[in-house]
């Protein structure tokens, strides 16, 4: 799932750090409290038949989640801020789902901040994609569990040079069962999608 960080510093579950797209409002997350994007429709300007869905406070989302001890959370960091870093890791440990998660950044040094800070492992992404990256088998690689590889830059030979690196391969997002497939056979064991039941058949998950 997706965290910013809202004016009153409260965690919510939304995508873009604007409200435009993904409700009936508008303005940064930032600029927003907590009160005003409850207050927003996230369901009916992207699928009208989700009208009157609201966006989720991250400890909502944990509440609900803390039923499913077993399953694995993406948390990814949009607000790139340590404050945002810290107040999800303690609602996380609130509910005692720390160990369930891989947190997930484009900021290069947020993903350094995980690693070395708290030692919790990491998805990051091909140095061109992240912000403030450093080459090198030392740089910022050093700090990432996994590397995301978009459906268009997943080939089998870069699958095999991550993983000879010690980086798990994670592909996004195979959502159909051509591109499922082709992800499988690159060999990787990771992925994120927006329809997962492609990949449930093909992975046999």
């Amino acid at each position: 799932m997706d965290l910013n960080v809202t004016r009153d510093g409260e965690i919510v579950v939304i995508h873009d750090l604007t409200v435009d797209r993904t409700t009936d409002g508008t303005g940064a997350v930032r600029s927003l409290t907590l009160k005003e994007i409850k207050a927003l429709d996230a369901g009916v300007r992207l699928f009208p038949e989700f009208k009157g869905q609201r966006v989720p406070a991250f400890d909502e989302f944990c509440q609900l989640i803390a039923r499913h001890p077993a399953m694995l959370l993406n948390v990814e960091i949009k607000d790139y801020s340590e404050e945002c870093v810290e107040k999800s890791l303690k609602i996380l440990e609130k509910y005692n789902l720390v160990s369930n998660c891989v947190f997930t950044c484009f900021e290069s040094e947020i993903l350094k901040l995980f690693h070395l800070k708290y030692d919790l492992p990491t998805q990051g992404f091909s140095g061109f994609k992240l912000k403030h990256f450093e080459p090198g088998l030392k740089g910022t690689f050093s700090h990432m569990t996994a590397v995301g590889i978009e459906m268009s830059l997943l080939t089998p030979e870069r699958v095999q040079d991550f993983e000879e690196m010690g980086i798990l391969p994670w592909a996004y997002c195979p959502d159909d069962d051509r591109q499922a497939a082709y992800a499988r056979y690159c060999g990787v064991r990771l992925v994120t999608c927006n329809n997962p039941e492609p990949s449930m058949r093909i992975f046999k998950v």
